[in-house]
């Protein structure tokens, strides 16, 4: 039986007692069972999610690169709003590992510091940065809930940091709940993200140009129907950004 969006509202309020005890039951566990890399599983002295070797890996396989032209975006039946997609690392076992962890494991720490070394990494690709804001694409309000957090946000946390660049919260809304675009193909994407946001414009006043953050980019389609939102404003440049996007 499927639920309506109020249920899943009730629903998500019910958790939230749980969400704290499950912070709680982290803290212990971290206490009893010292932290380890989330890649290689060696014990760690520090409460950074790598180790040094693993982040040393991770920077050296990073490959960033910035797609605009319109054959990169060929799954899209609709018009291009985006002026390039940047991605920093080509998708593997490991980066769908890394992913997985911030969507559906609690880790906001690895999602902030994902970001740092995305910050660092697209920072020369970028050039010139100057004038951007970065703006992170939403969750639902249930999902968010779910998870504790949206972890495109905790990203663009990260970047905002390196790249020292103001990142604007709340100006996007996911105004409908959607199915998980992971099982869908190119087509149901697109369908399942068609006006299912809203902005609120008077927080872009006098912005120019934005960057737009998510976890991952397949088609481009969540991405694209942010930035067909984000050009009613009058932006002039959107450039979305990613940890990784499939190759």
């Amino acid at each position: 039986m499927s639920l309506t969006c109020n249920q899943f509202e009730e629903a998500s309020k019910q958790r939230e007692p749980f969400l704290f005890l499950r912070d709680a039951l982290s803290a212990l566990a971290d206490f009893i069972y010292p932290p380890s890399c989330l890649l290689c599983n060696k014990y760690l002295d520090h409460h950074q999610p790598f180790c040094s070797a693993c982040q040393s890996i991770l920077k050296e396989s990073a490959y960033p690169i910035m797609q605009t032209d319109s054959s990169d975006f060929r799954n899209l039946s609709e018009s291009l709003y985006l002026n390039g997609v940047l991605s920093g690392w080509p998708f593997s076992e490991e980066m769908e590992k890394i992913i997985h962890m911030m969507k559906y494991q609690y880790r906001p720490g690895l999602c902030k510091t994902m970001g740092n070394l995305l910050g660092e990494i697209v920072r020369p690709v970028l050039e010139d940065s100057e004038g951007f804001v970065i703006v992170s694409v939403p969750l639902h309000p249930v999902r968010k809930r779910e998870r504790g957090y949206n972890q495109s946000e905790k990203l663009g946390d990260g970047l905002s940091k390196v790249l020292n660049l103001p990142i604007e919260k709340g100006i996007l809304k996911r105004t409908r709940y959607t199915d998980t675009q992971t099982a869908l193909n190119a087509e149901e994407r697109q369908k399942n993200v068609t006006d299912v946001f809203q902005i609120k414009k008077g927080k872009l006043c006098g912005v120019k140009h934005i960057l737009l953050v998510d976890d991952v980019i397949t088609t481009g389609a969540t991405m694209n129907q942010c930035a067909k939102k984000i050009r009613d404003c009058g932006i002039e440049k959107i450039i979305g950004i990613s940890l990784s996007r499939p190759r």
